[in-house]
């Protein structure tokens, strides 16, 4: 990515409150506006692009523009359907007496981001009790949601070897996760279902009043998403939402209950190289303190070049330029779960 173009991603995912832009002091004219529009795309941030630039569409090719706002418009319709599934959902939880914990997206979407359209979503993501599954299914089956066809697996099997329940589907492209934990049961990280109840606050989700978990274990949930679900094989898109998370809860987190939970749940070299890499790209006041004392290993360091190298190329997988990051970045990972795994328990504080 030619650094003008990541300059312009990153003013418009580094924007606080109304969105404000210079275009620097090149000004408008050295723009590649198709690549820009490409790498928006590519990055998963075409809404918050288009809102950035909404103002100065004098100085953007129309047909740059007609693509940015249809790309808005989706995620938008997208968005406000999903939140309608959703809240039909809740609203028969509610009923039933059953808490709903919104993660990722889903509470970032409508709570963090200045408006849902901003943030593309693929699903939404809840948590709820695990001796509630089976009622939230049949809920979700009575009021219309299925399963992809060859897709259902009971829930015992489910919660043996996944977080989630075989998702609810509205239809073939839209869908809700219903989580009983955020992390696999055979994860080196160790995550107990109590540890995330024990710590909830009130929130407003879909309208509704719902769950969010304490800002400290909402962020590194972001993190163990983008470091160990996806093996920093993510857009800036997912680097944005800790940047706007971060941002949203300045004077509210509690760094030193980060770097605690990290250290307990076995997690510190997942979550160490995520902040770094969000901070040196994004600019997310993460308190260079507290990265150092998060920085257990040398290699961790070593590694972030190569991983925002990663992040900001995007192309096809299995090409031989994604191959020639992402090939190092397996290996890496690979030694840190191997690590975590060798004798089957959690980590010390400070060796993970």
């Amino acid at each position: 990515m030619d650094l003008s173009e990541f300059d312009f991603l990153r003013r418009c995912l580094s924007a606080r409150g109304p969105i404000q832009f210079d275009p620097g002091p090149r000004g408008w004219t050295s723009v590649d506006w198709d690549a820009l529009a490409h790498q928006a795309r590519l990055h998963e941030v075409e809404p918050l692009v288009y809102r950035c630039l909404q103002p100065f569409e004098d100085h953007v090719p129309v047909a740059v523009v007609a693509s940015l706002r249809t790309a808005f418009d989706g995620v938008a319709k997208r968005n406000d359907a999903l939140y309608a599934h959703l809240g039909r959902l809740m609203d028969r939880l509610a009923q039933e007496g059953i808490p709903v914990v919104g993660l990722k997206g889903s509470y970032l979407a409508d709570a963090v981001y200045p408006e849902r359209a901003l943030r593309h979503m693929e699903d939404l993501d809840v948590l709820v009790p695990r001796g509630d599954l089976h009622t939230v299914e049949r809920v979700g089956l009575e009021l219309g949601f299925h399963h992809q066809e060859g897709d259902w697996r009971p829930i015992e099997t489910c919660c043996a070897v996944n977080l989630h329940i075989t998702p609810l589907r509205i239809d073939d492209d839209l869908s809700i996760d219903i989580h009983w934990t955020i992390e696999q049961p055979q994860s080196p990280i160790r995550i107990r279902p109590d540890d995330l109840w024990s710590n909830l606050r009130p929130a407003r989700i879909a309208g509704r009043d719902a769950f969010v978990l304490a800002p400290e274990l909402f962020l590194l949930h972001l993190c163990l998403h983008i470091a160990y679900h996806h093996g920093f094989d993510v857009t800036l898109r997912h680097l944005g939402d800790l940047h706007w998370f971060v941002r949203s809860k300045e004077g509210q987190l509690g760094w030193e209950r980060v770097l605690e939970w990290a250290e307990h749940w076995g997690a510190l070299r997942f979550v160490y190289p995520t902040l770094a890499v969000a901070d040196r790209l994004l600019g997310s006041a993460v308190p260079s303190e507290v990265l150092e004392a998060m920085c257990t290993h040398p290699e961790d360091r070593e590694m972030l070049p190569v991983l925002e190298r990663h992040i900001l190329m995007r192309t096809p997988k299995r090409s031989e330029p994604w191959t020639q990051t992402q090939l190092p970045i397996t290996r890496w990972l690979q030694r840190i779960t191997g690590y975590s795994r060798r004798d089957g328990t959690l980590p010390a504080a400070g060796q993970a």
